[in-house]
Order: C-alpha cells, then structure tokens, then sequence
C-alpha cells in the first residue's frame, strides 16, 4: 500500500482522519511511500511547528531567521528527526519517485490528475502497490487503477 502525505500528516497531528490514519499506519499490510511524500510530510510538520512555536508564518521569513538563530535551527532538526521517526515506527518503506515520465503524462490525461499525484499513482504502480492510502479527493477518478483507502473515508465520497 503506498501511503500519501495527509495520512502521516493527520496522523502526527491529531486531525480530523487521525483514527483512519492510525488504522492505516497500523495495519500489518506491506506500506511504501516516496521521497517526494517524505519531502513533503516534512516541510508542512515543520512549517506547522515553527508557526506554533515561534510565530514564523512565511517561508522566506524562516529561511532567513535560520540563518541567524542556532535555536530555531535545533529547533528544525528535532522537528524533523521527530518527523522522519514516523516512517520507521511503522515500517513504511521510503522508495525512489518515479522517473517514467511518460506514464505520469497519460496518467495526469486519463485520470484528470496534477503531476504531483500522477507521479504518486505511477511509483505506487512501479513498486506493486495496489493500494494507495490518502484522504485527498484529487485521486477520486484513479479508483480505476488503484484501490482508495481508507474506505471508510472513500465510502462517503462516493
């Protein structure tokens, strides 16, 4: 099962589908996500605390006090390795993004996709994946391809 994004994020932050994400990030099932996801799940944890913590709302605001405050960088690095911790605790796999970007191309045109998600269907695909773990709508019309998960969440949108 490739697991996206929003699914760690609403785990690690208590949001409204932590239940379902616990589910997911709990099951036995084999889980693998990308670089791209762990890329991700890592600016907006960060972004979030720093916002929390220190009042940082804009990016360029906090590349600049990073490069001045030893504290807020510390601060950063624990976040992150607090973060990248999640991914090992459940024994989900971090693989490579897909490179076929031919693939991604036919997948953002036959499933109506942005090139962030068709790239997410395609290394789900390349990797074996049947399943992919994730609570945004965009990837409504790859059910074709791929089984949607949490059905508890895709049930309700269908």
């Amino acid at each position: 099962m490739f697991v996206d994004t929003n699914v760690f994020y609403h785990y690690v932050t208590n949001g409204e589908f932590a239940d379902l994400a616990e589910e997911i990030l709990t099951s036995k099932e084999p889980k693998i996500t990308s670089d791209t996801v762990v890329d991700e799940f890592l600016f907006i944890v960060i972004r979030r605390e720093v916002r929390r913590n220190f009042g940082i709302n804009s990016t360029l605001n906090l590349k600049e006090k990073l490069a001045k405050d030893g504290s807020l960088l510390e601060f950063v690095y624990k976040t992150g390795k607090r973060a990248l911790a999640v991914f090992e605790s459940f024994d989900v796999m971090i693989v490579p993004d897909s490179r076929d970007w031919a693939k991604i191309l036919v997948l953002m045109k036959y499933y109506r996709m942005l090139p962030h998600d068709a790239r997410i269907i395609a290394t789900a695909l390349e990797y074996g994946a049947k399943k992919v773990a994730t609570f945004d709508t965009d990837f409504r019309e790859a059910k074709e391809i791929v089984e949607l998960s949490p059905d508890a969440f895709w049930e309700s949108k269908s």
